[in-house]
């Protein structure tokens, strides 16, 4: 069972630190009294379920690698990865490093925090080793 550890970090009107406080993100839970309580675990999923996101993390796993290489190895598109990299760098799970200003070339790496993650994609891989079947053993649809 995932332990709901969510605390209260401010009133409606705000969080005290002067950031405002978007009550429709999922990572934020409203209690009857005006406080709202701040749930890690919605955060954690709102973060690494965005778009290409775990195949980026995954990617980067293997250590650092610049733009072109993550673009290539995953399929993504050159905007759609510039996108996912910035959210991951405002959270600091990854860094961007300028290799070059001529041609531009830069590189990304994860942070401890990133490197930290590997413990949620090797718990993946055991519960996907578990439960899930090659695509051959599940059988495939019928076709008319």
């Amino acid at each position: 069972m995932v332990d709901n550890a969510c605390e209260v970090v401010g009133s409606v009107s705000g969080n005290g630190t002067g950031a405002e406080i978007d009550v429709n993100d999922s990572a934020w839970q409203e209690e009857v009294n005006g406080e709202h309580l701040f749930c890690p675990f919605n955060a954690t999923l709102d973060l690494l379920t965005g778009r290409w996101t775990l195949h980026i993390l995954r990617t980067l796993l293997s250590g650092p690698k610049r733009f072109n290489e993550i673009a290539q190895l995953n399929g993504i598109n050159a905007h759609t990865l510039r996108e996912r990299l910035r959210v991951l760098e405002e959270e600091e799970v990854v860094t961007r490093t300028v290799i070059s200003t001529m041609p531009p070339n830069v590189e990304y790496r994860l942070t401890e925090k990133g490197e930290a993650l590997n413990k949620v994609f090797e718990e993946i891989a055991a519960w996907g080793r578990a439960y899930m079947k090659p695509p051959v053993e599940r059988g495939t649809p019928n076709t008319v």
